[in-house]
């Protein structure tokens, strides 16, 4: 889900059992790729909060009850 995880993950094809084995060796094996995930995620993770996704929600449900 790149829309959520954005370049904080080593992404592989699902359906790809090769493909998967693929990319868990790489992130496993691969020090500088581990550590580039590592730093992304913390990076990924500032663009999430509890407050926006409260304020979000009751945006939409106001939305709702304005259209009824």
């Amino acid at each position: 889900m790149p829309e959520v995880l954005g370049e904080a993950a080593h992404y592989f094809d699902p359906l790809n059992i090769e493909d998967m084995a693929r990319a868990m060796m790489a992130v496993i094996n691969g020090y500088t790729l581990k550590q580039t995930l590592r730093m992304a995620g913390f990076k990924q993770v500032k663009k999430y909060s509890f407050d926006k996704m409260a304020e979000q929600t009751l945006e939409v449900y106001h939305q709702v009850l304005n259209s009824l």
